[in-house]
């Protein structure tokens, strides 16, 4: 058994408690994770062709050539349909519309782009796409770039770089100075960083999977009005020795901002050294981070950073330490002004108070001990939802409005 082979195998658990939470097909191969339905209704072309006026109109293309002939002449609220097959390097430029043109795979995945650009374009919808690299690119390259552009929606769809075991290169989903975009339901792997997001007002960015990343799974600064919400780390990360690695990270100021929902379970050692939501390297005020799980085996779980009189709330979430790993405890940091509470963090003393818990898993006659909360937390690489599972009756159970247990009642009952 290789290297991959045995990572997957360790992850089936985490694969098949997450898939009905995030709506993802996944399989064990990767490279059809995350296959989403976005069949076209066969019928539908031939209705809008005999009676006009049932449907908007749909053009069905299979090249290049064609493909760039129907945005052209395209006209609000029309689908392109693309037949599965190889459209290569592609770069959508200046298309605007008023009402949204739709791009989608007729086959799910099925109609495949080695780069994906939307450039200075509006009101655009692509849905079920792969976008597959045939390079591991250098950081600074994207394979799907979306920049100057609003009202974009980008669904369903999958985007990597070379699956060859080597994670040096790539933006997998970059996102620059847009407005009114919307990422949801993609898969994004086998790049360094995951899904990066700067310099954009109105942004939603919810149910996607990342996995197979270099440094970081999602970053973003310069944001504005955002929701970052219900996505999910994989687990398998593979930093090079210098890398600073994070699941969610800010690195430039934003505001009016919700981080919630978001899992990040560790399968890798290079997972377990990454920082949980760490908000940090600028000034961020009327941010809300909730109902997250993470597990790692560093220090920090949320940091934010504000000033004295930003209004940032912490409440909700759930940090797990992974023993023996890196630090003995995961813990909130919160610069200037804000609140915390009902949150679970980790620590080498427990306690439980109104206000939140602190759990410890170095003491097993100590407060809060982790097999008095959790049904097997101490776990470390390899956890699940279920070893998260809480002890009924705990100060952890569910409806006792203590760390994110909301959400990983969602995620245990689909």
């Amino acid at each position: 058994m290789n290297r991959r082979q045995l990572l997957e195998s360790l992850t089936s658990a985490v694969v098949a408690t997450l898939a009905p939470a995030i709506s993802m097909a996944q399989q064990n191969d990767r490279a059809g994770v995350g296959t989403f339905s976005s069949t076209i209704d066969p019928g539908l072309q031939r209705r809008v062709e005999v009676t006009g006026a049932i449907a908007p109109k749909v053009r069905v293309v299979a090249t290049t050539a064609q493909l760039s002939a129907a945005l052209k002449a395209a006209v609000d609220d029309e689908t392109i349909v693309l037949q599965s097959g190889d459209y290569g390097h592609y770069t959508i430029s200046g298309r605007n519309f008023g009402s949204y043109v739709t791009l989608r795979s007729e086959q799910p995945k099925g109609a495949v782009f080695q780069s994906l650009s939307v450039l200075n374009s509006s009101r655009l919808r692509i849905d079920g796409v792969r976008v597959s690299s045939p390079s591991n690119g250098s950081q600074g390259s994207k394979v799907t770039n979306i920049e100057n552009s609003q009202h974009i929606d980008f669904l369903n769809c999958e985007t990597h770089g070379l699956m060859d075991d080597d994670y040096s290169g790539h933006y997998g989903l970059f996102v620059l100075n847009c407005q009114d975009i919307v990422i949801r339901k993609n898969y994004v792997h086998d790049v360094h960083n995951g899904i990066a997001l700067f310099s954009t007002t109105r942004l939603t960015v919810a149910e996607n999977q990342v996995d197979y990343i270099g440094t970081d799974g999602f970053k973003f600064a310069g944001l504005t009005d955002f929701l970052i919400e219900n996505n999910v780390s994989g687990g398998r990360y593979f930093p090079a020795p210098d890398d600073h690695c994070d699941f969610i990270q800010g690195q430039g100021s934003s505001t009016n901002g919700v981080l919630r929902g978001n899992v990040h379970l560790p399968i890798t050692a290079g997972a377990a050294t990454c920082q949980g939501v760490f908000v940090a390297d600028g000034l961020y005020d009327n941010i809300v981070i909730e109902q997250n799980i993470v597990c790692t085996g560093m220090a920090n779980g949320i940091v934010i950073d504000g000033g004295p009189t930003t209004k940032n709330i912490v409440r909700n979430n759930t940090l797990i330490n992974a023993p023996r790993l890196v630090h003995d405890g995961t813990f909130i940091r919160i610069v200037g002004a804000g609140t915390d509470s009902k949150n679970i963090v980790c620590g080498t003393t427990g306690s439980i108070t109104a206000n939140g818990i602190t759990a410890q898993h170095t003491k097993p006659g100590g407060a809060a001990y982790y097999d008095r909360l959790f049904t097997n937390a101490r776990r470390g690489l390899g956890i699940t939802l279920q070893d998260l599972r809480p002890i009924a009756g705990s100060a952890a159970d569910f409806g006792s409005g203590m760390g994110a247990e909301q959400r990983l009642y969602q995620l245990l009952n689909p």
